[in-house]
């Protein structure tokens, strides 16, 4: 009875050491979690890989400026802090980026790719695009596609340097004519509010 509960003991512990390295990042490189582009920049110094853990928007890019050794090095990222693909490599020191297509809560892992020994130090920093200026847009009636939109406009206004900031186009809309369509004016004014 004692040696099969020395073996269930060993098992156990085999059973845990071998679902802590499927199931999280190695123990000498713990998680950092360093939140979103408003929360950077942040500087981390460790030995080995370091792991972060970043709240991811759409749009997003992370870069991971690394010093501290002269070797290659890679930014990987990931759902998965085990099984992270490299997305970005190079040699120290230097600047990796990545481009979050997507949204959500995700792990990034800076290592050297020659030994495990070097003191690395990374600095995080996230660029996010701007948004967008919505805009107002507005629209009336014309009696047919030759009719001009008002003097003052440009009717193929495109929106580039030097352009009118609020300008008509000529357009046609299923609104017109009581739901049948026809030709419009239409303008889009920045609704910068």
């Amino acid at each position: 009875m004692r040696g099969s509960r020395f073996v269930a003991a060993g098992a156990s512990a085999l059973l845990a050491v071998g679902i802590g390295i499927a199931g999280a990042a190695p123990a000498e490189a713990a998680v950092v979690p360093i939140g979103d582009c408003n929360s950077l920049p942040q500087t981390i110094v460790g030995t080995g890989p370091q792991f972060v853990l970043f709240d991811a928007i759409a749009g997003d890019v992370l870069t991971a400026t690394v010093s501290g050794t002269s070797n290659s090095v890679d930014l990987s990222v990931g759902p998965n802090p085990v099984a992270l693909p490299a997305v970005a490599q190079g040699v120290a020191p230097t600047s990796l980026t990545y481009s979050f297509p997507a949204g959500g809560q995700v792990y990034a892992r800076v290592r050297d790719l020659v030994t495990s020994a070097t003191t690395l130090t990374v600095t995080w920093t996230c660029s996010r695009p701007a948004a967008p200026i919505p805009a107002w847009v507005q629209a009336y009636g014309r009696a047919s596609a030759d009719d001009d939109c008002p003097a003052g406009y440009n009717p193929t206004w495109a929106g580039g340097p030097g352009a009118d900031v609020v300008a008509y186009t000529k357009s046609w809309q299923q609104w017109m004519n009581d739901g049948t369509g026809g030709w419009v004016c239409t303008r889009s004014i920045p609704s910068l509010g």
